[in-house]
């Protein structure tokens, strides 16, 4: 077991912004740095309509000065959103992980940026086949939702319940046995390893609940996974798994997401039992 848990992956888990005009963010290393890129100074004016027609929530930035991403909000599926900005100052549209889909150099006049074509980083290609991607049993099902509950009942926040819907989403991100975040708009954490069972992958999750500093609430990649287990807005659960080249593949998805900006003090509560 300890072999299994010393080979074990996790992923930092979503940030999502609830603003729509939020204070400066850093994205994951893919859109924290651009090519050591940097907006340039410049008095030449310059509009980007940035247009959302996929299915999915995406990200504004801009990289400024500092060559640091500024988050311009989300844009949501068929939505969009209008940047005043200068010639030659760099955006990049980010996924709601903080993958980088796309980077737009502006230029003189007014340009439209389509987020969802496929330059814009369409779902990546399975990068390994499973060897068993049947799915959850009855008995994991039971097991990740009573650990996620009975996690839950440690704060004195409502039991989740499943959703086959979340499920199916989740079973057919794992089947790809591509270990990133998915970008599906919803909560999201997952783990990899080898042997990992159902239960290894929650309480590995729950485990970092000893980093979280309630004197400074807010979201930090080495608490995310917890801070969404125990999210009292979050109501629904659905998880897959699939047996991957590289080990056992756990997602899991939740409804409310959790981890959204500004919202931790309500949503993440300190121990009741």
């Amino acid at each position: 077991m300890v072999q299994a848990l010393q080979r074990t992956r996790m992923l930092a888990p979503l940030a999502i912004f609830a603003t729509a005009l939020a204070s400066p963010s850093a994205f994951a290393a893919t859109c924290a740095t651009i090519a050591s890129a940097r907006s340039p100074n410049s008095n030449v004016p310059a509009v980007l309509n940035f247009v959302n027609r996929g299915p999915d929530a995406r990200i504004v930035a801009w990289v400024g000065f500092d060559g640091k991403p500024n988050n311009f909000g989300v844009v949501g599926p068929g939505q969009s959103k209008t940047v005043n900005t200068f010639a030659g100052h760099i955006w990049a549209v980010a996924y709601t992980n903080g993958a980088c889909a796309k980077v737009k150099t502006a230029t003189a006049g007014q340009a439209t940026v389509q987020m969802n074509d496929s330059r814009a980083g369409v779902p990546q290609p399975n990068p390994g086949t499973p060897t068993n991607s049947g799915g959850l049993s009855a008995a994991t099902r039971s097991a990740i939702l009573t650990a996620h509950n009975n996690n839950r009942a440690k704060y004195c926040v409502p039991k989740l319940t499943w959703s086959a819907q979340l499920e199916a989403g989740a079973q057919a991100w794992a089947a790809r046995c591509n270990f990133a975040h998915s970008g599906a708009g919803t909560g999201e954490n997952i783990a990899m390893g080898t042997n990992l069972g159902a239960g290894q992958a929650v309480a590995l999750w729950f485990s970092e609940k000893a980093n979280y500093n309630y004197a400074s609430p807010g979201f930090s990649p080495n608490t995310g996974h917890f801070t969404q287990i125990v999210w009292k807005g979050s109501t629904q659960l659905g998880c897959g798994v699939a047996a991957c080249p590289t080990g056992q593949f756990y997602v899991c998805r939740y409804m409310a997401p959790g981890n959204v900006s500004g919202q931790y003090p309500q949503n993440v509560l300190r121990p009741c039992k």
